[in-house]
């Protein structure tokens, strides 16, 4: 016969298996594209939910698909060619969410940087 506590851990320990099975529902993303000024799709940049381990880099179409929390978002897109961009959304519900797409400039490289010094 079981005893009070060790029936007790029994019952939290089903309950939390339930809550772990029904608590994995539908991932929530958001999805969309990285494209240059020239509306060119920027392969490799990372795209990261703030505050979170989601990450992805955008495929050779310029596009990702980054999970998220429900809340206020903030998608942080970073490229080593490119400026960054920092975008902040409230969403309140788990869904695929379709974002607009996010333009990042080109910057310099050292040679056209050099020349831009020389001038002023």
């Amino acid at each position: 016969m079981y005893s009070l506590i060790t029936r007790f851990v029994i019952i939290l320990i089903g309950t939390a298996s339930i809550l772990l099975v029904t608590g994995c529902g539908k991932k929530a993303y958001l999805s969309g594209g990285v494209i240059d000024d020239e509306g060119m799709p920027i392969v490799g940049a990372e795209v990261q939910t703030v505050g979170t381990t989601f990450l992805t880099k955008t495929d050779s179409d310029g596009t990702y698909r980054v999970g998220y929390v429900p809340g206020n978002v903030t998608l942080r897109i970073f490229h080593p060619d490119y400026t960054s961009h920092s975008q902040t959304l409230t969403i309140a519900t788990e869904t695929t969410y379709p974002a607009a797409n996010i333009v990042l400039h080109r910057l310099p490289t050292e040679e056209q940087a050099s020349e831009l010094l020389n001038i002023f």
